[in-house]
């Protein structure tokens, strides 16, 4: 017999309303100041309630550029501009005990030391580039000299480098080095590819029609034609319209219908010819703002914003800040952080990169990453991941050693994101207690790079929180979390994360996918999880999960738990106070050897196709029940506030609703619905469960 609820009757109890506890109190006293340009973190505590806890910003508002995250009670960002902000704080324990505090936070505009401007266009690398009257010309004099803690470079706006910047020197703690800009103008543009001289092109004769060739030495990954990016043939035969091109034994071959050096002459043909824009190796405590790059070469696995602990000197690269940069067209990843420590990227576009936009690495033991920040970025048409994080599997071998206890990051926050039309959205792996909130992923559909195609993808990553995301559109499912099977001597699963009031839709396949052991003992809270006719709201193999509180809408299957090669065992999984509604084939799926008898299933709602296969049968709703299962559940319209609904708040549950009060009070760790004002992702807010429990992810009192 299956297990069914403890709750002798369909009457749900009362729960506990929440209270402010008087010994549960927010114990941080006052907050270091910040300074702008500066990436800043804290964190707040409490005491005397029950972890974990929640928090927000009760009123007011943090300075611009500052975030603080929900799951872990961290204030980080980089902050712009300088001004002081009042705000409140709450915290919100998992008993429903509240408590709030006021804070002030200022932030100043520093103490810089010099400041040394660099002029394409009347420098001189003689002068003393310490006024802009007299400044540098080239980024060779800058990568060539040395700077003290909190000494600016500034680079003009409007002009553009065809150099390769690697500063030779670090800042110090309060008081980083500064890379920016200075005047009126597009941002300063550090471009990783060279002009072809427009003299230098030759009809090929050995080709076909309207075919040139012109000597370039080094081979480019990327090349572009007056500034767009051109497509790369994999032959001199494939050359058969413009902007192809192909590279060979030292000469870059175009298709054009008249000369290149003078069809093309705004600024003409580029070919990439550097590695990296920006790298910093071993080089902590500086800040890069306002700067664009383009026509990085790559190879693929460097960036073209790019930073790594050098190992050979034990020189770390951390404390570095990315704000407001721009970098277009590489062929590598757009920024790319290697064992960064305490790295934040924010409020940057990057697009059209051959591989990640964004991409973390943590893979060496002796370099740490324990925490870290992308905020705010718009993330777009890369070839990979949007946003990505790589650890080290157990017992994997990484910077060519050997890692017998792998290397995971931990602390990372992925905030506030748009991503969108790459390989995958955001994937974290062997990402532990970091949290991924209030980010929009959609479109990510491109196979070329081999991306997965999440919304949000985890694998092997435990402890993280994954809420108030809005997923959809994406070419295989909204999120996914998986082991690591291949990549180490032992498997890690993504275990004990919580996933919660993330709106999914429209996606490829399933709306939230578990697979591989040992992932397990993962909760499903709140989400709203609709129009997935070719696959399952909630497809899970695994033990301990717990789906409470969802509303899954118009799926081919509701849920559907099964077994697999890398997971031969599924049970103890609890699935309570869920809407499964507008079915296209069945409610529920259980096959071949899940274990039925460990499974709880009570007060859902199911409406639409309502029937139920098993291993060995199909049931019906009576069937269904006289087995053990949803003893207290319904077979009812939900009623919400929308008949057919298409956005988040239409699933709201109208005061009629038959769902209102029929669901089971879970306790109050999980007595925190989505409120009805919600929109996704910008203004996610919940709502308290009332007198009675309501099914679905709406809380509906009464």
């Amino acid at each position: 017999m299956a297990s069914v609820s403890s709750n002798p009757s369909s009457a749900p109890n009362p729960p506990t309303p929440p209270v402010t506890g008087e010994s549960f109190t927010v114990t941080t006293a006052t907050l270091p100041s910040a300074t702008a340009s500066v990436g800043y973190r804290t964190s707040v505590t409490a005491s005397g309630g029950t972890a974990p806890y929640t928090w927000t910003v009760a009123s007011g508002n943090l300075p611009p550029g500052l975030i603080l995250d929900e799951a872990q009670g961290v204030i980080t960002g980089i902050p712009d501009p300088a001004e002081t902000a009042s705000f409140e704080i709450q915290a919100a324990d998992s008993a429903g005990q509240t408590a709030v505090k006021p804070y002030t936070l200022t932030v100043g505009a520093g103490s810089w030391g010099t400041t040394y401007y660099v002029d394409v266009a009347s420098g001189q690398d003689s002068n003393a580039g310490s006024s802009s009257s007299a400044p540098w010309r080239t980024i060779t004099k800058v990568n060539a000299s040395k700077f003290a803690p909190g000494d600016r470079i500034l680079l003009k706006s409007g002009d553009l480098w065809r150099e390769q910047m690697q500063l030779a020197s670090s800042g110090a703690p309060g008081s980083p080095i500064l890379i920016g800009s200075y005047g009126s103008g597009a941002p300063p543009i550090i471009s990783g590819a060279d002009l072809v001289p427009s003299g230098g092109w030759t009809t090929c004769t050995n080709c076909v029609a309207n075919v040139w060739q012109a000597p370039v030495e080094i081979q480019p990954n990327v090349v572009f034609f007056n500034g767009n990016k051109g497509q790369a043939a994999s032959s001199l035969a494939q050359l058969t319209g413009a902007t192809q091109w192909y590279w060979s034994y030292g000469k870059l071959y175009v298709w054009s219908s008249s000369n290149p050096g003078s069809a093309y002459s705004g600024p003409g043909i580029e070919a990439g010819s550097r590695q990296l824009g920006i790298g910093f190796f071993g080089i902590s405590y500086v800040s890069v703002e306002n700067l664009q790059f383009v026509g990085v070469n790559g190879p693929p696995t460097n960036g073209a914003v790019y930073a790594q602990a050098f190992a050979a000197t034990s020189e770390s690269s951390h404390d570095l800040d990315f704000n407001r940069l721009t970098v277009l067209n590489s062929a590598a990843d757009g920024i790319h952080l290697e064992d960064c420590n305490n790295c934040i990227v924010e409020n940057s576009t990057i697009s059209g990169m051959a591989r990640a936009g964004i991409m973390m690495v943590s893979n060496q033991p002796q370099f740490p990453v324990t925490a870290g920040a992308t905020i705010g970025n718009t993330v777009f048409g890369n070839h990979f991941d949007g946003i990505s994080t790589y650890g080290c599997a157990v017992g994997g071998q990484c910077e060519g050693a050997t890692l017998p206890a792998g290397e995971f990051f931990s602390g990372l926050i992925i905030s506030r994101n748009t991503v969108h039309d790459n390989g995958a959205g955001v994937y974290l792996h062997w990402t532990n207690k970091s949290s991924v909130t209030a980010n929009s992923s959609y479109g990510n559909t491109d196979p070329s790079a081999k991306g997965e195609g999440y919304g949000v993808g985890m694998e092997a990553s435990s402890g993280n929180i994954v809420q108030k995301n809005l997923l959809y559109a994406n070419r295989t499912r909204g999120i996914e979390l998986s082991n690591d099977e291949g990549a180490g001597t032992g498997l890690t699963g993504s275990s004990n994360n919580v996933v919660q009031y993330n709106a999914i839709h429209d996606n490829g396949d399933h709306g939230i996918f578990t697979n591989a052991a040992p992932t397990q003992s993962n909760h499903f809270l709140y989400n709203v999880i609709w129009n997935h006719p070719n696959g399952e709201c909630f497809a899970a193999n695994g033990t301990g999960h717990e789906f409470f509180g969802n509303t899954c809408w118009n799926s081919s299957t509701g849920v559907d738990l099964y077994t697999s090669s890398s997971t031969p065992t599924t049970a103890n999984i609890s699935i309570k106070n869920n809407v499964f509604g507008k079915n296209v084939i069945r409610s529920v799926h259980i096959e071949s050897g899940v274990s039925i008898s460990t499974l709880i299933f009570d007060h859902n709602d199911y409406d639409g196709v309502i029937v139920f296969l098993l291993p060995t049968t199909t049931a019906d709703w009576s069937a269904w029940q006289a087995m053990g299962f949803d003893i207290h559940s319904l077979a009812d319209n939900p009623t919400f506030v929308t008949a057919s609904p298409i956005t988040p708040s239409d699933f709201v549950l109208e005061t009629s609703s038959p769902l209102a009060t029929s669901g089971m009070d879970l306790g109050p760790s999980f007595a925190t619905g989505l409120a009805p004002v919600s929109s996704w992702p910008a203004n996610v807010q919940t709502a308290a469960q009332g007198a009675g429990w309501s099914i679905g992810a709406f809380p509906q009192k009464r």
